[in-house]
């Protein structure tokens, strides 16, 4: 494991199992910062490509740098399921999840990546050491030991130099520059993620719209902005002028912007309903709710402008706003 990272948009390191067209699932054991406060924390995950969902295992464990994170993902062909298994070397414990693959995922998982995720608003939210790599890679395909699988090392606007090296065939080596001047693109990104595979393409899954981060161990906030506290584990400085807050507050996870909207005292943020209220939406709309309780948006219900949104939703939150709007969406 890396050296101690600062956080900001949760950095991940993991290898995973995934289609190559977007119909199927991506299996993954994780290694991420920020995830769960300012610590190290290791799970399995699981992100469905047919409708955006994201699923993780219950157990997490909270590890130290200098561990040795062990995992593997196995196919078990009987229960067309796979088998997420993750450990600490340092603990001795390990989290072993069983994902079933669903019927509406109908490509085969059959591409393996090894990727670094998400990327930073400071270059310090990379570990100082500089560098990750994922060893004693082993790969079976239909049963069969594939000796040398040859790895294709593919950046995706990378950021802080970040930069993703095959080794060899059991070895993959991703680096970075905790030390660079992290500057924004013109579109306003900053990157995305390195890693080698011959499909790069993965989503933002556990991310947060990153403010500096303040409270216990951290620098005060500007006196232009106030120390937001989302949990004993993490707080971040917001700029409560209503202008700033509305550009920043619909990337914001939804406990997180609870608690910005509480302290801010500022009760819209855009389409966002984060107390899964009517109350939350400007006069006319109508908040609706996945029924996983992941997402929540408002939605103006009138049937020509509802028919005329509603296909550009994911189903979840479409099949939520068909409900609460009682319509039914010509896609759905």
């Amino acid at each position: 494991m890396p050296a101690r990272s600062r956080g900001s948009n949760a950095p991940g390191w993991w290898f995973g199992v995934m289609d190559k067209e977007g119909d199927g699932a991506l299996v993954q054991p994780i290694l991420a910062y920020g995830y769960q406060g300012p610590v190290y924390t290791i799970f399995n995950g699981v992100f469905d490509w047919t409708d955006g969902s994201w699923h993780t295992s219950d157990e997490k464990l909270t590890v130290q740098p200098g561990d040795r994170i062990v995992s593997s993902v196995s196919y078990n062909r009987a229960s067309n399921s796979y088998t997420m298994l993750i450990a600490s070397t340092q603990l001795g414990k390990s989290i072993s999840t069983e994902y079933s693959i669903l019927r509406k995922q109908t490509s085969t998982e059959s591409s393996a990546v090894f990727v670094l995720e998400h990327q930073p608003r400071t270059c310090r939210a990379y570990p100082t050491s500089g560098e990750f790599s994922f060893e004693n890679i082993y790969v079976e395909v239909d049963g069969k030991h594939v000796m040398n699988p040859t790895w294709a090392a593919l950046q995706g606007q990378p950021a802080c130099r970040s930069k993703a090296q095959a080794v060899d065939a059991q070895t993959i080596k991703i680096t970075w520059d905790a030390t660079l001047q992290l500057s924004l693109e013109d579109d306003g990104t900053v990157g995305d993620q390195s890693g080698a595979s011959h499909h790069s393409r993965a989503a933002l899954k556990w991310g947060r719209a990153e403010g500096q981060q303040c409270g216990d161990g951290h620098p005060e906030c500007p006196a232009s902005q106030t120390c937001v506290h989302e949990s004993q584990y993490y707080a971040q400085c917001v700029d409560c002028n209503a202008t700033a807050f509305a550009t920043q507050c619909t990337y914001y996870s939804t406990q997180f912007l609870v608690k910005a909207m509480e302290v801010c005292k500022i009760d819209r943020c855009g389409t966002r309903c984060p107390h899964h209220l009517d109350d939350d939406c400007d006069v006319g709309l109508h908040c609706a709710v996945q029924a996983d309780g992941y997402w929540s948006q408002c939605v103006d219900c009138n049937a020509t402008t509802y028919k005329a949104s509603c296909k550009y939703w994911s189903p979840k939150i479409r099949a939520a706003a068909d409900k609460v709007c009682h319509e039914q969406c010509p896609t759905a």
